[in-house]
């Protein structure tokens, strides 16, 4: 006995079975163990009130706020306009990164992603020029807590500004190969 299995056939099963790997029976939810409302709502709170406090000393974060406090740490260069410019670019790409995971399953995450690490690249050229007005004013330990992390922040996208002044402040030489 042969079964033969049209196109339709085929689609329709690849879908059934796609949704119920996204979405299992209403019967799998039994079998997780449940948390405390009390601790779930303890969170949520927590999370509420974190992300209030960086709100209400940001901003609410735009792009265009963003792009307003780098314009004013470049026409004024201080350390607290280059720290406000690195806040609220920071705080405009953990808003995005919540977007991004929301829908890591989903192609849209690509997009949530390349616009929080553009944000994030911000927040880290912020933190750089923070770190070149500590060593101006002769405080090199501030300058290198800043210009590492700046490069820690920056993961596996290569920060070479930031890693050229860490070299500068820390006087690195390259070694000379061994023979």
């Amino acid at each position: 006995m042969k079964i033969k299995i049209t196109a339709k056939v085929a689609v329709a099963a690849t879908v059934i079975i796609s949704l119920w790997l996204i979405i299992p029976p209403a019967h799998c939810d039994e079998q997780k163990p449940q948390k405390p409302e009390s601790k779930v709502l303890d969170k949520s709170e927590q999370m509420v009130n974190e992300r209030l406090e960086s709100f209400r000393k940001s901003g609410v974060p735009t792009p265009k706020i963003v792009d307003a406090a780098f314009a004013k740490a470049k026409n004024t260069p201080s350390i607290e306009n280059w720290l406000a410019a690195a806040s609220v670019a920071n705080a405009y790409g953990r808003v995005v990164d919540v977007l991004c995971e929301n829908f890591t399953r989903a192609y849209a995450a690509v997009v949530y992603e390349r616009v929080r690490n553009t944000y994030y690249d911000y927040r880290n050229t912020a933190y750089l020029e923070v770190a070149k007005l500590y060593l101006a004013k002769g405080d090199k330990a501030m300058a290198l807590s800043y210009a590492t992390t700046a490069v820690e922040l920056s993961g596996s996208i290569h920060n070479q500004p930031a890693e050229k002044f860490v070299r500068e402040i820390i006087e690195y030489v390259e070694p000379a190969p061994e023979n």
